[in-house]
């Protein structure tokens, strides 16, 4: 041990000495820490020495995922601890919802296989700690595309959606190429040390397109060097041979009837989510033949009422993976009806049943859901749901359950449940049919808008009753408006009257809606998943005109609603308006799409 005396520091100003004193106790305490150190009396906590910091949050890159069916994109996870410092001895695992819809690999490389929606669960794990995020997924009909349409020479296509690449990530086989699509400003792209054949793409204005072709096998990172931030990769397949990883069965809850058969069928998918031929022939089996029987073909026929599980099983060298399908075997009953989707309708549109009865959805064609309105019946809504299944609901009340398909506009439907026997003529014990109520009372469109009318029956003290018979529906002028089964659709600017009639028993009940048609004040496009324009004035009780293009987008509005509310989910080509009666500024957003938002200024 040494001492230290403190050096007397004279002859200067007041300010120097004290700055002098300052850098003598610095050194003190360094000598002091050193000693400690040197003669055991302590230890100095070094760098390692210091507590680990737990996994905190993670993040995934992209966010959500558009893709047309065959297209894939890799997703990036980034783990940070609590200060966010990022991590990088983290273990990540990803999983899909749906195979059939999206296909995820162990390294992320999310594949779409068919139209619909999923979410990839994202998973990372450090220690004992693991974190989870959710990536929601849009999968298009092949070749929709992500930009309007793909790429005439086959190309995968990239576009410049603000200052992003989307897709951020894209995975393509050597000799492929990808095409560029430059919009909103000037961009380029510039590679890192591995660059494609033709090299960079300079600077390039909104409106052109320029394609790159891939003929070795690697990962292509790239930027925009006048936009901060703004990165992508290109993925090309190829150093590594496809193996056997995953198989998939479709549909994987088909439902039929007794004596009916669906066929099972089976498709093998390497790491990167591709298909694979030539692997050999399934196996299937079942879970109880007393429900299902299955052949070697995969054709499951229908047995008796219940569930069975058929198992797919595919060996492919000493390599074996299974899959397996929810049967449901629906034995004949009273009181159930069945509804079709063939070529985005319902069909029947409408179908009535007694209390306690069951509808069952067969899905065919392309995913759709079925939303219902106020009344909801037992399980509530249908979500979105591939083709080749069925889902059934049972209706325990009396009443009138209109329901849609929101990714389909105009595709709408109702299920009228009857008290007691059907045809009574009566509501429940509450009385005989006195009026009718039907709302909305009016309605403002724009020319090709859509309005559902609703029809309520009431007895003389004005009590709802159950509606037992299906309303008739007359426009008073087919040129200005059209209507099929309380749907109004607007043809040309004017005025019209719809009149509905509803008998029960010997009694009939009339009233009027008035429909007015005019020119919309402003119409919104969705343009490369930007609402175009993002803010439009117009006067109260004007009317806005949105028009999809692209890709499925929807309309959420925030605070202030219009009369009809939210524009649901709209398939591109379809449009849909809104009435703003009262004065103020209506924000609104697509929830498919981050940072796709509006607003409409209504005086």
């Amino acid at each position: 041990m040494f001492i230290m005396s403190m050096p007397t520091i004279v002859g200067r100003p007041r300010a120097s000495r004290l700055a002098s004193r300052r850098r003598v106790a610095r050194v003190m305490c360094f000598l002091l820490v050193a000693a400690i150190a040197c003669g055991g009396g302590g230890a100095v906590l070094s760098p390692a020495d210091a507590p680990r910091v737990a996994l905190d949050s993670i993040a995934a890159s992209p966010a959500s995922v558009q893709l047309p069916a065959g297209d894939s994109t890799t997703i990036v996870v980034a783990a940070f601890d609590d200060q966010r410092n990022a991590l990088t001895n983290v273990t990540t695992t990803f999983s899909s919802s749906d195979v059939a819809v999206v296909f995820v690999s162990p390294t992320g490389v999310a594949r779409a296989v068919g139209a619909g929606a999923a979410i990839i669960s994202v998973k990372a794990t450090a220690g004992e700690i693991s974190r989870t995020v959710f990536v929601p997924v849009s999968v298009l009909p092949p070749g929709t595309g992500t930009a309007g349409g793909g790429a005439g020479s086959g190309a995968k296509i990239v576009t410049t959606s603000g200052v992003s690449f989307v897709p951020s990530s894209i995975t393509i086989n050597a000799g492929e190429s990808v095409e560029w699509r430059f919009t909103g400003a000037t961009h380029n792209v510039t590679f890192g040390a591995l660059k494609p054949t033709g090299g960079n793409i300079p600077d390039t204005p909104p409106g052109n397109a320029v394609s790159r072709t891939f003929a070795t096998a690697g990962t292509y990172d790239y930027q925009c060097t006048w936009h901060s931030g703004m990165t992508g990769r290109v993925i090309v397949s190829g150093a590594t041979p496809s193996s056997y990883t995953t198989l998939i069965v479709t549909p994987q809850t088909p439902s039929i009837d007794v004596g009916g058969h669906v066929t099972i069928a089976t498709s093998a998918l390497d790491q990167f989510g591709n298909p694979m031929t030539g692997l050999g022939v399934a196996t299937f089996v079942t879970s109880n033949a007393a429900i299902a029987t299955v052949d070697a073909q995969g054709v499951v026929s229908g047995v008796a009422g219940g569930i069975a599980t058929i198992t797919a099983s595919l060996t492919s060298g000493s390599v074996t993976h299974t899959a397996s399908a929810t049967v449901t075997v629906v034995a004949p009953q009273a009181n159930t009806a069945t509804v079709e989707t063939p070529s985005l309708t319902f069909s029947p549109q409408s179908v009535t049943i007694g209390v306690g009865g069951t509808v069952t959805w067969r899905f065919s064609g392309s995913t759709h859901n079925v939303t219902f309105g106020a009344l909801k019946p037992t399980g509530g809504n249908i979500p979105d749901t591939s083709p080749g299944n069925a889902v059934s609901r049972t209706f325990t009340t009396a009443g009138t359950y209109d329901f849609e398909c929101t990714r389909h506009n105009g595709m709408t439907g109702r299920v009228i449940v009857q008290p007691g026997d059907p045809g009574t003529g009566t509501g429940a014990g509450n009385g005989a049919l006195a009026s009718i109520d039907v709302t909305p009372a009016t309605v403002v469109l724009a020319p090709n808008g859509t309005a559902r009318l609703t029809v309520t029956p009431r007895d003389a003290s004005g009590a709802p009753l159950a509606l037992v018979a299906t309303p008739t529906f007359v426009s008073s002028d087919t040129r200005i408006v059209t209507v099929n089964e309380g749907l109004v659709t607007a043809v040309a600017v004017g005025e019209a009257t719809i009149t509905v009639s509803l008998t029960s028993g010997a009694v009939t009940r009339t009233t009027t809606v008035a429909i007015t048609v005019a020119a919309p004040a402003a119409a919104i496009s969705t343009s490369a998943s930007q609402f175009t324009p993002q803010e439009v004035s117009i006067r109260s009780g004007q009317t806005v005109l949105f028009q999809f293009s692209g890709a499925t987008h929807n309309v959420t509005f925030k605070d202030l609603r219009p009369t009809e509310g939210n524009v649901p989910n709209s398939a591109p080509g379809t449009n849909a308006t809104r009435t703003f009666s009262a004065p103020g500024d209506y924000d609104f957003y697509c929830t498919w799409h981050s940072g796709m938002k509006g607003r409409i200024r209504v005086q």
